[in-house]
């Protein structure tokens, strides 16, 4: 017996391993998430390229921690599969996000807030071309999960109305002419 190099655990064929290491990477996702993702070869190889990165199975589990805690019952819940979490240009991201009191995440969101009240008081449009697009994503974001819509939002700021008391459904005609 030998140790694996893909599973770091005694094998006596790396091939299985390597399918053992798939299927509990997998597993882990499956659990975490509540979904039923199958192991195809899309998956595998997105594994396999990370792991051939340096990222191991306790990676793994910190990406599906992350983005479950972060994702799940908002518009990005969608975004729990593998092909989103083991994208080469996101998953070390992911591995490193942070959510909750006093990160960088929601220092980041706190001015994006900012911004979106400015733009509130000034009376801009809800467009991209006026607010760039990360602040758009944002504020179409925080707009939508709050079930109000941007006209609300700017008279509520003005007049000085606590956002607790936003409850308007959203107007998706309104958000998207950026009215």
């Amino acid at each position: 017996m030998s140790i694996c190099p893909y599973a770091k655990v005694e094998c006596v064929h790396c091939k299985e391993d390597e399918e053992v290491l798939y299927k509990n990477i997998i597993d882990n996702l499956n659990l975490q998430t509540g979904k039923h993702y199958r192991i195809v070869e899309a998956t595998k190889k997105l594994i396999l390229a990370r792991w051939k990165e340096g990222f191991r199975y306790p990676d793994f589990v910190k990406v599906h921690e992350n983005m479950t805690k972060a994702w799940t019952n908002t518009e990005q819940e969608i975004y729990l599969r593998p092909v989103t979490l083991y994208c080469a240009s996101k998953f070390e991201g992911y591995l490193n996000y942070k959510n909750g009191n006093g990160n960088s995440i929601k220092i980041k969101e706190t001015k994006l807030y900012d911004k979106m009240v400015e733009a509130a008081k000034g009376n801009k449009h809800l467009s991209k071309i006026e607010m760039g697009d990360e602040l758009f994503d944002y504020a179409y974001s925080w707009l939508t999960q709050r079930k109000t819509t941007w006209p609300k939002f700017c008279h509520d700021i003005i007049n000085n109305i606590p956002i607790e008391e936003v409850v308007e459904q959203v107007d998706f005609k309104t958000l998207s002419a950026g009215g």
